[in-house]
């Protein structure tokens, strides 16, 4: 991060793969703007045809969408 008084705040943060049937692991590491960062949440519902009595089903957890700006730097 720099100390210049005008420049954005970044945080560093990784992401990480997991395989089970591979001892090593994907490591991806960035740095990223949380003021340009967004999150969503889509419900997953079965539609209700028929009555309106119908009580409100969900199929699922929600879907998420994250959405940033990376800047990679390899090291």
């Amino acid at each position: 991060m720099s100390s210049f008084p005008v420049s954005s705040r970044l945080l560093k943060a990784a992401i990480v793969g997991v395989d089970p049937m591979k001892p090593l692991w994907s490591v991806l590491v960035f740095q990223y703007n949380p003021d340009t960062m967004t999150r969503r949440l889509e419900l997953r519902a079965v539609s209700s045809e028929g009555d309106g009595g119908e009580t409100f089903r969900l199929t699922g957890p929600p879907k998420e969408t994250i959405a940033l700006k990376v800047d990679c730097k390899r090291s």
